[in-house]
């Protein structure tokens, strides 16, 4: 229960991350953003017709 729980918390980092910058233009929430991009263009599986998919 408590895994899926926080789960659920990673899934609102890069909005929240997103807003903030907006709110405040602070580099570090644009960073964090722009390094979860990254990682799902760059580091997780993609099937042979292009979805991205998580192991975990």
């Amino acid at each position: 229960m408590i895994r899926q729980a926080l789960k659920r918390q990673d899934y609102l980092k890069t909005p929240v991350n997103l807003r903030l910058y907006e709110c405040t233009k602070g580099q570090v929430y644009l960073k964090a953003v722009k390094t979860n991009i990254d990682y799902w263009r760059n580091s997780v599986p993609t099937t042979k017709g292009g979805l991205k998919y998580l192991n975990e």
